[in-house]
């Protein structure tokens, strides 16, 4: 199929009439080279109307060489996309690396990530970070700190360089059971209403989280090892 908007029609064929060779070679020359959707009712082709696969009958795995170019732009890092509410999705690729991730009681040392916005986070909306592992001791309180920064194509030069554009939330933990996995949702990556230091995020735009424990915090008297399992990004919460 040519890469161009005009489609060369499929010719139908009618029964107990001849069939074409020219027909044919036509319609096989449609299935060729590169993909275009087309209109159900005309012979050019269509923008933003089709959809590969759907809700209830979705392809298992697509092999690219490139990452997919959303919206005529490039990604600008391969991570997996995010998701919100029943199907959340790990935003570390390899989530058994982070098992050996560990924040001592003296351990200021962090983990970084990044991540492009998706589409399906509605602007003004809060972000949260779920944080989830375990800790050898329990009842005692750690203390984790979130530090977030946006990139947008809209600030300057210096702030894509510098992340100036900085929030910061903390959480003391309490593991109720040591050794034992649980969930933590109460670190932010926005304000409540889905800004970084005054400025609201939106689709496309990059952040980049830095998290880290403050033993030097007064409720961190946990003196045991915590163990990050994975985070995972909570959208529009």
């Amino acid at each position: 199929m040519p890469s161009t908007n005009t489609i060369t029609a499929f010719h139908t064929f009618v029964a107990k009439t001849r069939a074409r060779a020219s027909h044919v070679n036509t319609n096989f020359d449609n299935l060729r080279g590169h993909f275009l959707p087309i209109n159900t009712d005309t012979a050019t082709a269509s923008h933003q109307t089709h959809n590969l696969g759907s809700s209830d009958h979705q392809w298992n795995t697509i092999y690219l060489k490139s990452p997919p170019v959303i919206g005529g732009d490039a990604p600008k890092f391969h991570i997996p996309i995010l998701y919100d509410g029943e199907f959340p999705t790990d935003i570390t690729e390899n989530i058994n690396a982070l098992d050996r991730t560990s924040f001592g009681s003296v351990d200021t040392s962090g983990v970084a990530f990044k991540f492009v916005v998706p589409n399906e986070y509605t602007a003004g909306n809060r972000m949260s970070l779920s944080l989830r592992g375990y800790c050898e001791t329990a009842t005692s309180h750690f203390s984790m700190e979130l530090g977030s920064s946006l990139f947008k194509d809209s600030v300057t030069a210096a702030d894509l360089t510098l992340p100036s554009n900085s929030f910061t939330s903390t959480s003391d933990i309490q593991p109720a059971i040591a050794n034992t996995m649980f969930v933590n949702t109460s670190l932010r990556i926005t304000t409540a209403d889905g800004k970084i230091n005054g400025i609201t995020v939106t689709a496309g735009d990059v952040v980049a989280c830095y998290l880290n424990r403050t033993p030097s915090a007064t409720a961190d008297t946990n003196t045991g090892y915590f163990f990050l399992t994975n985070v995972i990004v909570d959208l529009n919460n």
